[in-house]
């Protein structure tokens, strides 16, 4: 229990009490006091109840008043207490997703109270599409439509269950379109080239959806003004490469220790 909380319920006591007071107050001035003279009663034994008995069931009454309604007022503080604090999961922070090849996003789950323990799994049902990390970041990878499950469960085992539906599309359409007017291989200075090209310019890399088999160590630049490069190593793959006119783009370098790097130039 809180501070606040006992806090409320002592105020409430407070309260009740000095309410119960006043009342028996007015009351033993209406039975214990002479309605002509102002004057109070004597006590007499007459065989009936006396003034002494008639102010222990008084007393007894309010006592009974007092605890009845504490209890009444504490129960009813607690359930609201718990009730307000009992942790909820009320939604997801997005229910559908449209990408651009290269874009990532990320999918929270809201929780009540904000802070509320949860743990959360995200799959993807076309990684081919769109892929999900354990954080909830979504990576569009390809062309197409997938489906990324995500489950909350909460500390009292209550699961519940998210759909969010993600469409893929190229970043741009005129890529796009050339896309397929010829696929093969081509010889890089650094690698081996295979996926979409552009015939009417000596078979250059053009398109979206290639792969390189690195076999020379290269720094990709990245032209971020910063004067960033990447550099990739032999065996390593570069996947889902956009190149424009020969020239790359983007793509997902698989480092030979199994990370992964995703990257726009």
């Amino acid at each position: 229990m809180t501070v606040e909380s006992i806090i409320g319920i002592t105020a409430g006591l407070i309260a009740i009490g000095g309410f119960v007071i006043s009342v028996y107050n007015r009351i033993k001035k209406q039975l214990f006091v002479c309605s002509e003279c102002h004057l109070p009663f004597e006590e007499v034994q007459n065989g009936g109840d006396s003034l002494n008995k008639k102010r222990k069931r008084i007393v007894l009454i309010a006592a009974a008043v007092v605890v009845i309604g504490g209890g009444i007022f504490y129960f009813g503080l607690r359930d609201k207490s718990e009730e307000e604090t009992m942790p909820i999961i009320k939604s997801i922070n997005k229910y559908e997703l449209a990408m651009k090849v290269g874009a990532s996003d990320t999918l929270q789950v809201k929780c009540q109270p904000v802070d509320a323990q949860v743990a959360v799994r995200y799959s993807s049902d076309n990684e081919k599409v769109a892929k999900v990390t354990s954080d909830g970041v979504v990576s569009a990878v390809g062309k197409g439509n997938a489906t990324v499950r995500v489950t909350a469960q909460l500390s009292d085992d209550k699961i519940d269950t998210f759909w969010v539906k993600v469409n893929v599309s190229y970043a741009d359409d005129a890529i796009e379109k050339s896309t397929g007017t010829g696929w093969g291989n081509y010889k890089l200075s650094w690698g081996n080239y295979n996926g979409p090209r552009e015939l009417g310019k000596a078979g250059e890399p053009h398109g979206v959806g290639g792969t390189i088999e690195v076999n020379t160590s290269y720094s990709i630049d990245l032209k971020d003004g910063r004067g960033s490069t990447l550099q990739v190593y032999p065996g390593e793959t570069i996947v889902n490469t956009k190149f424009v006119n020969g020239h790359l783009r983007q793509g997902e370098l698989h480092r030979n220790d199994g990370t992964r790097k995703w990257f726009n130039i």
